[in-house]
């Protein structure tokens, strides 16, 4: 549930860091080629009638370049605190797998020693030897602890 839920999270975030890593690549060209451009005018003298209006479209592109960096930074954080929530749920997945791998066995064991009791108390019954009360009490508490036991393995 969760850990696939992480999982979707932190591959979305993966696509949008790529998305914004490419719109960023595309803006830096851009404005390089913009800078590149008027660069290569005003060294040839013929940037000279409009400095005005180029001067606000850099000011603008270095603003949007300026947002996108941000925005980048916090995609990056984000997806980092996702990274981190999916390793954190599969410890939690591997911790509750392990558990129920424990309880399974002390199932096992429990209804092993419960068998071995109960042939154990059909023999004895047959010496009447006086055993076989000891042997009840045995086996109620074995009852006792392998309910307990599937109680437990259900609610993992």
């Amino acid at each position: 549930g969760s850990l696939e839920e992480a999982g979707r999270r932190l591959e979305d975030m993966r696509a949008q860091n790529a998305l914004l890593h490419d719109q960023m690549a595309s803006l830096s060209k851009t404005v390089e080629k913009f800078q590149s451009d008027r660069a290569s005018r005003l060294v040839d003298g013929g940037g000279e009638g409009d400095g005005g209006g180029e001067a606000a479209v850099v000011a603008g592109g270095d603003k949007q370049l300026s947002d996108l960096r941000e925005l980048l930074r916090f995609k990056q954080s984000e997806c980092t605190m996702l990274e981190a929530d999916l390793a954190s749920a599969k410890r939690a997945s591997e911790r509750e797998r392990t558990a129920a791998e424990l309880a399974k066995r002390s199932l096992d064991e429990s209804r092993s020693e419960l068998r071995a009791l109960r042939e154990e108390g059909t023999g004895g019954a047959m010496g009447g030897d006086g055993a076989g009360g000891a042997a009840d009490g045995e086996a109620r508490d074995l009852r006792a602890r392998l309910g307990g036991a599937e109680s437990q393995l259900v609610l993992l």
